[in-house]
């Protein structure tokens, strides 16, 4: 390269003439990375494991993480098993609220404290979030056996699998939120930035043969992802919240982390002899084994769903869409939501036909009414879907209210889910009067 000679006689060394990039995606712009402008995924972002998002009306928000491909695993017994993996659901930042991140806060430029086992090391603050997720958080999220093995178990394969750590300290981070005295209504730097960085390590992890060893780090993965998609929402109040806000690709996206958490549940077998987590069997079955409801009729469901619903003696899984999901959450009205039972009323969750979830997409008033009731019975189950049941539940009820206005049936089941949920008190109302339901049947 040619050289100059400045006054006192050093080699002055000209720049290499290159060309900037004017047209590169937002997510490059905000890493301060060259953007090679490929299209429909630039070459940054494909590695980094985020969607690419070049314009500025892009409801794509920034950094938001990317899963995708068939997940393929070798067995012991040699043969392979692949499972189509779904793209995980956005985050919640919609395009008018993009996360604009001053880069130092990123990355910490702290000293790595170093634990037995944990050959990268970990910042102080990193340290300091794993010791919250081990003491506190691991201890908040499940039943009293779940917690006990996120504690004792998640913590130490998360100094070994850097994809299932940083989903780790996302979870704990959104936990210190919640648990602060002034809670941020945002998302922060740190847990967007831990949050990408589990979405690109599990998208490597999950693009590549998958060995016996691998299958609890990744169900840990999945099952705490599972946590906070429920818990993570940029929604301050219902007119924020689905279904009355404009439409997002984030929205439901509860739901579709529940079908890739089934579909890595069939893949690695937490419940199998040799599974750290099989102590925890019991809690798996009450969320994804059968529920014993008939063949067909509405016996057991309140008459004033079977009115709204249109459902008859003669009604199956196969001639309405109702049929099952309301079977559910018929019986799942009659018992108290708490730590000990929360699990059995994520059944409503699993057990969603693909037509009921094309219902709720579509915002069915018969199938929202529901959900609004389901949203209703866990809004003081834990901590991590208080926040989007009260407000989607919320959000449901002015919805509902404005659509079928003046039918007195509707407006009839409506008046429990909106005093529970606090739209017109402002506060949590009762849980639902038991006589109340059994004079229902």
């Amino acid at each position: 390269m040619p050289q100059d000679k400045t006054p006192n006689g050093t080699a002055n060394r000209h720049r290499k003439a290159h060309r900037k990039s004017r047209g590169g995606c937002r997510n490059c712009k905000l890493r301060r990375v060259k953007c090679d402008e490929s299209k429909p995924s630039c070459t940054q972002c494909t590695s980094y494991g985020v969607t690419c998002n070049y314009h500025t009306s892009s409801s794509v928000s920034d950094l938001q993480m990317r899963f995708g491909g068939p997940v393929s695993m070798s067995l012991d017994a040699g043969e392979s098993c692949i499972v189509p993996f779904k793209p995980y659901p956005r985050t919640a930042s919609t395009a008018k609220q993009r996360v604009q991140l001053p880069l130092p806060l990123l990355f910490s430029t702290q000293m790595p404290v170093y634990f037995p086992g944990n050959p990268y090391g970990l910042d102080p603050d990193s340290a300091g979030r794993l010791t919250r997720f081990k003491t506190r958080t691991s201890l908040s999220i499940s039943t009293p056996t779940g917690a006990f093995v996120f504690q004792q178990v998640t913590t130490d394969l998360a100094l070994s699998h850097p994809y299932l750590m940083h989903v780790l300290q996302t979870l704990t981070s959104v936990h210190d939120r919640y648990l602060s005295p002034t809670p941020l209504p945002r998302a922060t730097p740190t847990e967007i930035h831990h949050l990408s960085l589990s979405a690109s390590l599990f998208n490597t992890k999950l693009s590549s043969p998958i060995s016996p060893p691998d299958r609890d780090p990744i169900w840990a993965t999945a099952a705490l992802l599972g946590i906070l998609a429920f818990a993570w929402t940029d929604a301050t109040s219902a007119s924020e919240s689905w279904p009355l806000a404009p439409a997002n690709p984030s929205d439901l996206e509860w739901m579709k982390m529940s079908e890739n958490k089934i579909a890595v549940f069939n893949l690695t077998n937490p419940m199998r002899a040799n599974s750290v987590f099989r102590p925890v069997s019991a809690d798996f079955l009450r969320v994804n084994g059968a529920v014993a409801i008939p063949e067909r009729g509405v016996e057991g469901i309140p008459d004033p769903f079977v009115k709204v619903l249109g459902l008859g003696d003669g009604d199956d899984e196969l001639s309405s869409p109702y049929f099952k999901a309301m079977h559910v959450l018929a019986r799942l009205l009659p018992l108290m939501c708490d730590r000990t039972r929360f699990v059995t009323f994520l059944r409503f969750v699993t057990h969603l036909t693909p037509g009921f979830k094309r219902l709720l997409q579509d915002k069915d008033a018969r199938a929202l009414l529901m959900l609004a009731w389901w949203f209703a019975k866990v809004c003081r189950g834990v901590w991590w879907i208080e926040r989007r049941a009260r407000l989607e539940c919320q959000a449901i009820c002015i919805f509902l209210g404005d659509v079928c206005r003046g039918d007195r049936d509707v407006e009839l089941l409506l008046r429990w889910p909106r005093e529970r949920c606090g739209l017109d008190s402002g506060e949590i109302g009762p849980d639902l009067d038991l006589d109340w339901v059994s004079g229902m049947r």
